[in-house]
This record gives C-alpha cells, structure tokens and sequence, in this order.
C-alpha cells in the first residue's frame, strides 16, 4: 500500500493516460459464473472476466463516477 498521494497520482496518471482493463470474456450472468471461474482455473483468459449482470449494475455508477473525475480535473486545471 502506497501513500494517499500515491493513490492521487496513480489515479492522475490513469485519467490523463485513459488506460481501461483488458476484458478477455463476458460470462452471462451470475448463472454463468461457474464458466468464467472454468477460464480462470484453465488460464484461458488474457485480462479481466466479468458478468454481464454486473457491467450492467454498476454501468450507472461508473457514468457517475467518471463524470465526478471529468468536474474534478476541470475544476483543478481552472486553479492550477
């Protein structure tokens, strides 16, 4: 674990950046979970295995939290 700053900048560094994860599967479903844990195990995947279930629940709070992000450096970049 790094410092506070340490998480700010990496953060910092990841925004200005826009690097995203590698999704290597999408499973359908909680249902579907045992299929992505089968990727795993086999090492079949190259990135992230995500259900869709999922992506679809937190779609809203990635919008918003990626909107917060977008305020935050605009407001930085005005006082800076």
């Amino acid at each position: 674990m790094g410092s506070h700053q340490d998480l700010k900048d990496a953060t910092d560094f990841i925004a200005q950046h826009r690097i995203v994860p590698v999704i290597s599967h999408v499973v359908d479903g909680l249902e579907s979970a045992e299929q992505g844990f089968e990727l795993l195990k086999r090492g079949d995947q190259f990135g992230k295995v995500v259900s869709n279930c999922m992506v679809r629940e937190i779609q809203p709070v990635l919008r918003r939290s990626y909107e917060a992000r977008q305020a935050y450096l605009n407001i930085k970049h005005r006082f800076n």
